[in-house]
């Protein structure tokens, strides 16, 4: 269940127009990008010992810096989901290593689409505030009533002028 987008990119110039990628937020293990290096428009061939690595900006200021793998001279970079956390633009770039040089690409984009769903959001329900703090206060009454009175059947002999039951127990 994975989806590899088959890119492009320069090492030896800049890209006429930024080469864009389409992947979204929240994505696990199921977005790859296949880069074809170039250098100046041709064909560019990675040395052997050589270690490409994904550089990347967030839209929110975060980077990451994660290995890539290659493989018949293709380069291939996992969005990951850290790639694919915040919403908007990803400016990226792969820069190939080799002991201390570094050789970058030029950028392309990787656009990431807001979900529609977020696992972390609270669960949407009914909601009776109102109504539980009613309940709340109408039991406490209840709890302050006294209670001598309540479930006995008293006969109107039992009752008194002066207002108070005469009865046993």
């Amino acid at each position: 269940m994975n989806v590899t987008t088959k890119i492009s990119l320069d090492f030896g110039q800049k890209s006429a127009y930024p080469v864009s990628v389409w992947a979204k937020q929240g994505d696990q293990e199921t977005r790859f990008v296949e880069i074809t290096p170039l250098d100046k428009g041709v064909a560019y061939t990675l040395e052997v010992g050589v270690t490409a690595r994904l550089q990347a900006t967030k839209p929110d200021g975060t980077t990451i810096l994660d290995n890539c793998t290659i493989s018949d001279g293709k380069i291939t970079a996992e969005l990951t989901a850290q790639v694919l956390a915040v919403s908007g633009f990803v400016i990226a770039e792969i820069g190939l290593y080799k002991g201390t040089e570094l050789l970058s690409s030029a950028l392309f984009n990787v656009e990431v689409q807001e979900t529609a769903y977020d696992p972390n959001a609270p669960i949407s329900s009914d909601e009776y505030n109102a109504l539980v703090e009613a309940l709340a206060e109408a039991e406490e009454f209840s709890e302050n009533i006294p209670r001598d009175y309540l479930n006995v059947t008293v006969e109107v002999a039992d009752w008194s002028l002066e207002g108070t039951p005469t009865y046993p127990d």
